[in-house]
């Protein structure tokens, strides 16, 4: 019992979050850019699996926009409710280059 709580300790300690969090964050970039891109070519359904998983690495605010961006084009109200609402919580102000400007998503 000791030494799978030792193991278990181990492993969990391997990967320090200061060393995660740039991996995450470089990962999910990468998945806006595919997701954009898939977006740009017409498919929508690729595109919100890109902005997805991208946010299940690192919840950069540009995903959360453009993933509510891609439901509203699907047609999926809801879901772009809500992915645009939690744009505008996480959206700075003012924007990062390359994000909409909060006035956008309210419209």
């Amino acid at each position: 019992m000791r030494i799978a709580l030792l193991v278990l300790v181990l492993s969990v300690g391997t990967t320090s979050p200061a060393r995660a969090a740039p991996r995450g964050a470089a990962q999910a970039k990468k998945l806006l850019e595919k997701g954009r891109r898939a977006f740009e070519a017409g498919r929508i359904d690729d595109a919100i699996a890109a902005f997805r998983e991208g946010l299940r690495k690192q919840p950069l605010p540009a995903l959360h926009c453009h993933l509510g961006r891609a439901y509203k084009e699907k047609g999926e109200l809801d879901d772009a409710h809500a992915a645009l609402k939690t744009c505008l919580e996480v959206l700075p102000d003012p924007p990062e280059k390359g994000l909409p400007a909060r006035a956008d998503v309210e419209a």
